[in-house]
């Protein structure tokens, strides 16, 4: 175990004779006294300026993320597209699951074929909607990662 060290005096204090405040360790002479309250004080006041500071960078970024350009257009319409497609292809694998499901009683083959091909079409058609929701996502996420970039950058 490390050396035990009063916060207020920098003596040496041993584990036994040790206080204890807030993230602190006072010696039995320092603990109580002026000093102690003040450096106690500015601990506790040091998370709440943090926590001030990461909500007016929260609010800069919502306010600036609104104004701020994409600079992937053409890579963010093609994942809502490729998304909206997919959609669609799931709507129509859906159909044709059902319209097999119909169509047991007159043709069994036929009514295992359009089940069989509605389940295969529908789990594309997911496969495309995870694609372009993925896409539009990292370049939601490059948008992000710059605007907080560009705040961080004027505060400096």
């Amino acid at each position: 175990m490390g050396k035990l060290i009063c916060d207020s005096c920098g003596n040496e204090v041993s584990s036994f004779s040790a206080r204890y405040g807030y993230d602190t360790i006072f010696c039995k002479n320092c603990y109580g006294t002026e000093k102690a309250k003040e450096i106690i004080k500015k601990r506790r006041e040091e998370p709440e300026k943090e926590a001030l500071k990461k909500m007016e960078i929260e609010k800069e970024l919502e306010q600036l993320n609104g104004d701020f350009p994409y600079h992937f257009k053409a890579l963010l319409s093609y994942g809502k597209i490729s998304s909206a497609i997919g959609w669609i292809i799931v709507i129509i694998g859906v159909i044709v699951f059902f319209v097999g499901f119909a169509n047991l009683e007159f043709d069994g083959a036929l009514g295992i074929s359009a089940i069989l091909g509605g389940i295969f079409i529908s789990i594309l058609g997911i496969g495309m909607v995870i694609g372009g929701q993925l896409v539009s996502c990292f370049v939601s996420i490059e948008k992000n990662t710059r605007s907080t970039y560009e705040i961080l950058k004027s505060k400096s």
